[in-house]
């Protein structure tokens, strides 16, 4: 059995910056980061199945 990697450039986007202010005022522009986030990650995730898809078509084919 073979195992094959996907490239990093379809998992890096998943980080989660850490919330560290104390003021109301800065979750607002906090929770916008965090959309952001989750849709990179999402989009990573997009991709990340299509990767494995097409994998999975090359390896039938050998």
């Amino acid at each position: 059995m073979q195992y094959v990697f996907p490239p990093k450039e379809l998992i890096g986007h998943c980080i989660v910056p850490p919330y560290s202010s104390k003021k109301n005022q800065d979750l607002s522009e906090y929770t916008n980061s965090l959309m952001k986030v989750i849709s990179l990650c999402d989009l990573d995730w997009l991709s990340l199945e299509k990767w494995i898809t097409e994998q999975k078509s090359k390896l039938s084919t050998e």
